[in-house]
């Protein structure tokens, strides 16, 4: 509960040694649910500080523990580590471009994805879908990259899906794009800002980013200026958070 806190409060340090903590406990006293909780924690931690690697150490030594057992509790844990893995695979991908990555990001989803309908977890099933979306986004596989975004947006929820939704309309704004459909991938771009300020209004950063280029190709002016500024306003305001 201790690291849960901290994890929440952005005291990512605290968070790491409370974690570690309960793995020791979990080792010490051979409880596998315990153990494969704080596992897949330590590894949501170390993720948000970027390091992927580490991470997905962990999160393979909670998949590994949660298949040995016959715990029905532990179903949802192995969707959640699963997904996550697939997320730090494809994260990695995206910074080093490494195909190996990709091919196991698309391997590590598709578990993922089986993983969470067992489970009946819909968080972990959109993620999933998400990392498909951009595993043949890549692949240039566009048609089939929009088709698992529709996915998301076809189980959202308001105010709990809305982060997920908007990465699906950011996705299929990119593909349209890539397929010269300018006025589509602007239309989509917007889609993908709206959710993001349901979201966190910092997350309309990569939003806005989309929509002023796009709009600079279609000499909307007006639209492309305010997307500008706005994007700016936005990482003015992270920057002062740091």
């Amino acid at each position: 509960i201790s690291g849960r806190y901290y994890l929440l409060s952005n005291q990512l340090d605290s968070a790491a040694r409370a974690f570690l903590q309960a793995v020791e406990a979990g080792e010490k006293s051979n409880n596998i649910y315990v153990l494969a909780r704080a596992y897949e924690d330590l590894a949501s931690v170390l993720s948000r500080t970027g390091d992927f690697s580490t991470s997905n150490n962990y999160h393979n030594k909670a998949i590994a523990i949660t298949k040995t057992s016959g715990d029905p509790r532990l179903l949802i844990i192995l969707a959640v580590s699963l997904s996550n893995l697939s997320a730090g695979y494809m994260s990695m991908y995206e910074k080093t471009g490494n195909p190996n990555l990709l091919d196991s990001a698309g391997k590590a989803a598709t578990q993922a994805n089986t993983a969470a309908i067992t489970a009946k977890d819909l968080k972990s099933l959109l993620e999933s879908f998400h990392v498909m979306s951009r595993y043949h986004y890549y692949l240039k596989n566009y048609k089939l990259s929009s088709n698992y975004c529709d996915s998301i947006i076809m189980n959202h929820i308001p105010g709990f899906t809305n982060y997920n939704t908007h990465l699906a309309y950011q996705t299929k704004a990119e593909a349209a794009w890539k397929q010269q459909d300018l006025i589509t991938a602007a239309s989509l771009a917007d889609s993908s800002q709206k959710y993001a300020a349901l979201f966190n209004p910092q997350q309309e950063i990569i939003s806005l980013e989309l929509i002023y280029k796009l709009n600079k190709e279609l000499n909307n002016t007006n639209k492309s200026l305010y997307a500008y500024e706005r994007m700016i306003l936005l990482k003015d305001s992270v920057l002062s958070l740091e």
